[in-house]
């Protein structure tokens, strides 16, 4: 079986860095309820005046070559890919990578994931790429519903939920074979949908 799985926000918790970064330059306290979807994923618009005010790019932080050099990780997440892993299936980790931190995010991968081989031949692999669905797989995760809406209808489209407004998750749900996780307990969603798929037997890839 293979697993196409996201990495910002899904293993890698970008926007908790981006955020405390925001919140170090201006000053401001700024917070949000995470138990609540209505947050936007530019988190710019909390910090009005951010540019004017501290002659620096709000979004530059992104752009940082060393942006995931000390990142943590959401373990749960990291624990489910290393588990399908070791039961014999395959990660593809596709993740659309901006600025120059390429490697940075590649090393990330590989220290998040250190019992997973991504060597040549393993069936593992990190894509920075922003066409997911051109990968073959069986089961796709990302928090942004956009992503999943042109996998084939036969995969198993998990969309990891968060507090952030997704325009395209209405749409995402006329689609066969969606999962929406709760805003908790993500990781679970994931481990029952593919034990539900293992013990069925259905790989389509």
């Amino acid at each position: 079986m293979k697993i196409v799985c996201d990495w910002d926000l899904v293993v890698a918790p970008l926007d908790v860095a981006w955020l405390e970064w925001l919140v170090k330059v201006s000053g401001d306290c700024v917070g949000f309820c995470e138990s609540v979807k209505n947050v936007d994923y530019d988190l710019t618009k909390y910090f009005p005046g951010f540019r004017e005010k501290f002659n620096i790019d709000p979004y530059g932080f992104l752009d940082n070559p060393h942006l995931y050099d000390t990142m943590g990780c959401i373990k749960p997440m990291a624990n489910f890919l290393e588990g399908v892993v070791k039961e014999g299936d395959n990660a593809l980790i596709a993740s659309v990578t901006k600025g120059g931190h390429l490697s940075s995010k590649h090393k990330h991968v590989l220290r998040t994931l250190p019992t997973i081989d991504f060597g040549k031949g393993s069936g593992n692999g990190f894509f920075a790429t922003k066409e997911k669905y051109l990968l073959p797989c069986d089961i796709a995760i990302d928090d942004r519903a956009e992503n999943l809406l042109y996998f084939p209808d036969h995969v198993v489209k998990i969309y990891y939920n968060t507090m952030y407004k997704d325009l395209y998750l209405e749409e995402l749900k006329k689609k066969p074979n969606v999962v929406v996780t709760g805003l908790y307990n993500q990781a679970e969603t994931c481990w029952q949908v593919y034990s539900m798929l293992k013990e069925r037997g259905e790989i389509n890839v």
